[in-house]
């Protein structure tokens, strides 16, 4: 609903960036700085921009699945 109520999609990406930074291990923050860039350079200023957010939120879950994948639990 946000994009509905023309709240630009980089401020969005941004807040959302923050947010997940607060909780996240250090290990994923360098990937998450990177994948922002990424998306924040590619974002378009439309509604379409809903698609790359949807991307975005996918690709930080894939990490994140990797990232717990990779733990060896004793």
């Amino acid at each position: 609903m946000l994009l509905f109520d023309f709240v630009h999609p980089k401020l969005i990406l941004q807040k959302l960036v923050e947010h997940l930074l607060k909780r996240i291990e250090a290990s994923l923050r360098r990937e998450l700085y990177y994948w922002h860039a990424y998306y924040d350079r590619r974002l378009p200023p439309r509604i379409t921009a809903l698609l790359k957010l949807e991307e975005f939120v996918a690709k930080f879950m894939s990490m994140c699945r990797k990232n717990f994948g990779n733990r060896k639990y004793v």
